[in-house]
C-alpha cells in the first residue's frame, strides 16, 4: 500500500514539472504570458440611473 502512494506521487512531480516546463517553455516563447503580466479587461461604462436603487425591466419575448 505505501509502495503505491509513493508511487502515485511521483507520478503527480513528475506530471507537475511537465506542466511547469511546458509552461516556462510558452512564456519564453511568447505564447503565454503570467496573469501579473496580463493587460487587464476593460469593461464597458454602464449609464447610471436617476435614482438609488433604480432598474431597469427587460421584456424578453419576441413578438
Amino acid at each position: 500500500m505505501k509502495q503505491e502512494t509513493i508511487a502515485m506521487a511521483a507520478q503527480d512531480l513528475t506530471r507537475l514539472k511537465i506542466v511547469e516546463t511546458l509552461r516556462q517553455l510558452m512564456i519564453k516563447a511568447e505564447l503565454w504570458r503570467p496573469i501579473r503580466q496580463r493587460k487587464p479587461r476593460v469593461y464597458q461604462q454602464r449609464q447610471r440611473r436617476e435614482r438609488f436603487g433604480e432598474l431597469i425591466q427587460a421584456d424578453g419575448s419576441s413578438s
